[in-house]
């Protein structure tokens, strides 16, 4: 099995794939590497990678958000992709075909539900005092660890994945599905 590459945006996208390929092929080998692009608009800065994972007979793959338009976002990246020389896989998050981000699909995952029914209305209260409140998605990931995690399990903040009491991170998985799916012909 060629060596899979996956390139993504940030550190959150690298540890829920760790844990989903941990967890959903934990018989994978090799284990794939990853590489942090920093965005989506900065996949033309890793073309030397690019062209470094071809020419070693390996697998690039790419994971990235859909942001507001699935479509356009798809086109975008192959349309980068192709000015770089290269073809690869794409998988966006959360589904491969809705709006959304990675955080997204972990609030689909999460297995405390209650907890996202408060953070709405807290984003509710804050905009009711100025429109111009309003928190970023991945302040919500770390808040809903930081609230259920003991502090010796919290290892900074950023999405662990590893709590089974928090993720539901496992081959069953309703809302992992579409990614399981993706990952499959790379890892079986």
């Amino acid at each position: 099995m060629k060596k899979v590459w996956i390139f993504v945006e940030g550190t959150t996208d690298k540890a829920l794939l760790e844990a989903v390929i941990q967890s959903c092929f934990p018989d994978a080998d090799p284990k794939p590497d990853f590489w942090i692009c920093g965005g989506w608009t900065k996949l033309k800065d890793v073309a030397r990678k690019l062209d470094e994972v071809k020419a070693s007979g390996g697998e690039p793959i790419i994971v990235f958000d859909a942001d507001d338009q699935p479509t356009k976002r798809q086109e975008e990246l192959m349309y980068q992709l192709s000015e770089l020389g290269h073809s690869c896989p794409i998988f966006l998050f959360p589904d491969n075909q809705s709006p959304g981000n990675v955080e997204t699909l972990l609030r689909s995952i999460g297995s405390l539900p209650d907890f996202f029914r408060c953070w709405d209305e807290f984003q509710t209260c804050l905009k009711s005092l100025n429109e111009r409140y309003k928190t970023d998605p991945h302040q919500m990931v770390f808040a809903y660890e930081q609230v259920y995690l003991k502090k010796e399990e919290m290892k900074g903040p950023r999405f662990q994945g590893t709590s089974t009491r928090l993720w539901e991170i496992h081959p069953e998985s309703e809302g992992l599905q579409p990614f399981i799916t993706f990952l499959r012909p790379y890892f079986s």
